[in-house]
């Protein structure tokens, strides 16, 4: 994985010394640029990377790697169970869940009443469907 938690930038792996030979340089996907920002958890572990490349040798200006990075915290808050996103995310679940079981009783209590409505008529009017 990455040496650091910071951002790397590689501009153009080919002629980088560091990359040279790398499987993903000489063959495909031919990749000569470069960014990853690390995801690190709460604990200061990098669990892998965003990580953007490109077959063609380019130059990654601060904007983008500040995204990336960005995108890595985010993927960390997604994870983290204490982080309003994950609460929102289960919320949002939980929601779901109830407004299945809401239209499902909805169905069930709406089968109760055709038949309760039916009887009603019945006896009302003495006449019978068959």
């Amino acid at each position: 994985m990455m040496a650091s938690h910071n951002p790397l930038v590689v501009d153009n792996a080919h002629a980088d010394p560091s990359f040279q030979g790398h499987p993903w340089v000489v063959g495909l996907p031919h990749m000569r640029c470069f960014a990853a920002a690390p995801i690190i958890n709460e604990a200061g572990y990098v669990l892998g990377s965003v990580t953007v490349l490109d077959t063609q040798p380019s130059s990654i200006s601060s904007v983008v790697s500040s995204k990336l990075q960005a995108a890595a915290e985010g993927v960390v808050a997604a994870l983290n169970p204490d982080s309003p996103l994950f609460q929102m995310q289960s919320q949002r679940s939980q929601a779901r869940s109830a407004m299945y079981k809401l239209a499902q009783n909805m169905a069930e209590s709406d089968e109760v009443l055709t038949t309760f409505s039916n009887s009603s008529s019945q006896r009302a009017t003495m006449i019978t469907l068959a």
